[in-house]
């Protein structure tokens, strides 16, 4: 009979969140871009998320 093991992996996720001039949102989550029009719709899509 062996001794119980537990192996955890944690995923460290690398996002950037940044406002451009005509005042759209650009989210960037490992790698992946996102778009938004508003806060608002960044909000909802990271409530979803």
């Amino acid at each position: 009979m062996g001794r119980p093991v537990l192996n955890t992996i944690t995923k460290t996720t690398a996002f950037d969140l940044k406002q451009a001039d005509d005042g759209m949102w650009i989210l960037t989550i490992d790698g992946t871009v996102k778009v938004f029009e508003s806060v608002d719709e960044l909000a909802r899509y990271l409530i979803e998320r």
